[in-house]
């Protein structure tokens, strides 16, 4: 099993890096940037998923609610 999945934002923002310190900031979660692993990767963000599921649940929960927040503040 993977232990990162990939998530397409390129229906959000062109900046992955500023949706990565907004999501960082308003939440504490911590997901790389894509463009970190090349210029191809630049509209991606990375989620480590090596964890409990109450966590995951959790995180996953806290990332929806700041991408909304992010998506109706630009």
């Amino acid at each position: 099993m993977r232990t990162h999945k990939w998530i397409d934002c390129s229906k959000i923002t062109n900046d992955t890096k500023e949706l990565a310190e907004c999501i960082r900031n308003k939440t504490g979660l911590y997901l790389a940037e894509g463009s970190q692993y090349g210029s191809e990767g630049n509209k991606f963000l990375l989620l480590n998923v090596a964890c409990l599921k109450a966590v995951l649940e959790d995180g996953l929960s806290r990332l929806e609610a700041s991408i909304h927040r992010y998506i109706n503040h630009n």
